[in-house]
């Protein structure tokens, strides 16, 4: 990857991260193709998403975001749940999915306000 492709994916991320509602790092290690879709499709009709990203990139995104707390927690293999739209519903997505396949890890959390 350039360097112009990185800033192109920084920029991205930034806007993919302003105004968030809901921010949960995971880590997918062992998750099969088949249960990646399934999760996204779940996300998709709480009105969220899921995004695998590059550590490095995503601290850049993440340095002047209100979810700046969560840069120390990118580390290994990353995965964010976003929603700007209903973090309840979401967050319960996430939950739920975890319970039902371990090999998906929560490890941060942010939700807007608080």
């Amino acid at each position: 990857m350039n360097r112009q492709q990185k800033t192109q994916q920084v920029s991205e991320l930034s806007e993919l991260f302003d105004g968030v509602q809901l921010l949960v790092l995971t880590e997918y290690t062992g998750m099969n193709v088949a249960n990646m879709v399934e999760f996204r499709s779940k996300l998709r009709e709480s009105q969220g998403g899921y995004r695998i990203v590059k550590n490095t990139l995503a601290k850049l995104a993440l340095k002047d975001a209100e979810g700046e707390a969560l840069v120390a927690n990118l580390s290994g293999p990353v995965g964010v749940a976003y929603t700007k739209e209903d973090a309840a519903a979401t967050a319960k997505v996430v939950t739920e999915f975890a319970k039902d396949h371990p090999e998906l890890e929560i490890t941060a959390g942010f939700i807007a306000g608080g």
